[in-house]
């Protein structure tokens, strides 16, 4: 699914989505710019929001 990273830092990402249908607890998250696919964990959802954190 196609996303839009509105904030990022080390330890993890805000991510806006067009239609957050069902969001499962743990995700995968792949940038375009450097294509390193990291293991997320929801955190927190507002509206089409999501705020993960990184897992090691």
């Amino acid at each position: 699914m196609r996303c839009r990273v509105v904030s990022l830092s080390d330890y993890g990402a805000a991510i806006e989505m067009a239609d957050k249908v069902y969001v499962r607890p743990r995700i995968k998250l792949m940038l375009e710019k450097d294509r390193i696919v990291r293991d997320c964990r929801v955190v927190w959802s507002s509206g089409n929001r999501i705020g993960v954190e990184f897992l090691d």
